[in-house]
């Protein structure tokens, strides 16, 4: 992502001050200056389409929130070899709990994260919860890190070519050459 965060643009904040023991259902459709504002923050080339249906209810005890959402977005990124558009349909599935914190514990909190675990809780700051954020966000993971056309490869006769004219070498092969000169020269 550059500059901002994507979940600036796309925000669709929720008061569950009021939940009390119902689930609430959030349909979620980004406009069109949604998309072209996360497809910049993103790095795509086009955001066709994000839609998601998000569910919050309460969880646990100490006024915890569960949001669990489902989205599916289209996309299209720039092929890693040829740079052409690389259409593609995202769908994925994430939940979140929130717990109610002051903003001076927010702040100073510090997480220590296992892999095996659970995700500790996100603070839940003013009884507000950003659905938008959270799909943002999810998205952003989601996306391939390096998209590739089908069909797309790097020429290998171009990489032979450097190769026997000494370039692209790894810094090794060069340190070796190198070492061998210095040892030839004593």
């Amino acid at each position: 992502m550059t500059g901002s965060h994507a979940c600036d643009e796309f925000t669709r904040v929720v008061d569950v001050s009021d939940l009390g023991d119902d689930e609430r259902r959030l349909d979620v459709v980004a406009d069109e200056d949604e998309r072209r504002a996360l497809a910049a923050d993103l790095d795509l080339l086009a955001l066709e389409a994000l839609e998601a249906t998000a569910w919050l209810a309460p969880a646990g005890s100490d006024r915890e929130v569960r949001l669990r959402a489902s989205f599916r977005a289209r996309v299209v990124q720039a092929c890693v070899v040829t740079l052409e558009p690389v259409e593609s349909v995202i769908e994925e599935s994430f939940g979140l709990t929130y717990r109610p914190v002051d903003e001076a514990d927010a702040a100073a909190r510090e997480v220590e994260v296992v892999l095996d675990e659970e995700d500790p809780p996100e603070p839940l700051v003013g009884g507000r919860v950003d659905v938008g954020a959270a799909i943002a966000e999810h998205l952003a993971l989601a996306l391939d890190p390096y998209p590739r056309r089908p069909g797309a490869h790097l020429d290998a006769s171009a990489a032979e070519t450097r190769a026997a004219a000494g370039e692209g070498e790894g810094p090794f092969a060069v340190l070796g050459r190198l070492t061998e000169t210095v040892r030839g020269n004593t």
